[in-house]
């Protein structure tokens, strides 16, 4: 519905997003970034591919006081080559914000060829979801430096189809032929993940 490429200052704030049929929010490259107050809903059951908002490549990054209602992933970090080179996710927060998601409701994604890093997650309420938060690397990137703080996770078991097992926290770190099956000339070996969290 959103698709910002390299931008600078951005600001959205005080909006709704409804009925995406695919991703909602999309930026790529964009620094300074502010979303503040925007309520994003797509059906859980018909939402397959409507993310909320995905930060690709970004840095200073702020989401807050927000809610975001999907059948894909909420927020969710990429570090991909999507819209071009692979550039790192640095310098995150997440706060003040409901989620629900029938995948996950924060995910630091599988699509990550370079890096996550530098992220803070509080007081975020989660329900109604089918995983909590997914920590996936399946293409050699890293994730770390993450900070989770004053969270409330509930979870369920959604549809066969759903990704997630009703996890609240979900680790998945592999090489991405293990994933598919299909072999790659020059695939990076698995990437990693490291952290940590706050009572």
């Amino acid at each position: 519905m959103v698709l910002l490429l390299r931008c600078t200052d951005v600001r959205i704030t005080g909006l709704k997003f409804l009925r995406s049929r695919s991703w909602t929010i999309n930026l790529y490259a964009c620094k300074r970034l502010l979303i503040d107050g925007v309520y994003i809903y797509s059906s859980q059951k018909e939402g397959v591919w409507a993310d909320g908002i995905d930060p690709d490549g970004c840095q200073d990054v702020r989401i807050s006081n927000s809610t975001v209602e999907t059948g894909d992933d909420a927020p969710v970090f990429y570090s991909s080559g999507i819209w071009g080179p692979a550039l790192p996710v640095e310098n995150v927060t997440v706060t003040n914000c409901r989620l629900s998601s029938s995948s996950s409701a924060i995910k630091f994604c599988d699509e990550n060829s370079n890096a996550i890093r530098r992220v803070n997650i509080a007081n975020v309420v989660i329900t109604n979801s089918n995983r909590g938060i997914a920590f996936m690397v399946f293409d050699g990137g890293i994730v770390e430096d993450v900070v989770l703080s004053n969270l409330t996770i509930e979870t369920r078991r959604f549809d066969w189809f759903w990704w997630g097992d009703g996890d609240p926290l979900h680790f998945n770190i592999k090489r991405r032929r293990e994933v598919d099956g299909t072999k790659r000339a020059n695939e990076p070996a698995a990437g990693h993940s490291r952290g940590h969290g706050t009572a």
